[in-house]
Parts: C-alpha cells; structure tokens; sequence
C-alpha cells in the first residue's frame, strides 16, 4: 500500500518517475520497485520521499505492511 500511496502523491504532483529518481539519486528502477511493492523504501528513503513528495510520514506509516514497519 505504500507503494500506491507514493505513486499516486507523485502524480498528483505531476512528476514523473525520472524527475523524481533524480531528485533522490536513485534509479527509475529502484524507485518503480518502491511503486510497484517489490521493495519496501528504508526510513531514511522514507524521510526523503515525504519531503519530495511534502507529505507527513507519520500519517503513512500504518500503510507499512505487518512485520515490515518502521
């Protein structure tokens, strides 16, 4: 769920997945993982995402699937 979440907020934004990989130096395909839930982001890539992004990531953080929180 907090893949959709991050794909959704970046489209709302109206950003693609180029300009935001950039903005964090990681790559597309990293950043299509978080968004298609093959990875989960760490804390810190969290933290980056949410001020990128400007969203509060104590709202998302029950998105977190079970045994895999924060």
């Amino acid at each position: 769920m907090i893949g959709i979440f991050i794909k959704n907020r970046r489209q709302e934004l109206n950003i693609s997945q180029k300009q935001l990989s950039e903005n964090l130096n990681i790559s597309i395909q990293r950043l299509n993982n978080f968004e298609n839930e093959s990875r989960i982001p760490s804390l810190i890539m969290l933290g980056d995402l949410s001020k990128y992004l400007n969203f509060d990531i104590n709202n998302i953080t029950p998105l977190y699937p079970e045994g895999k929180g924060l």
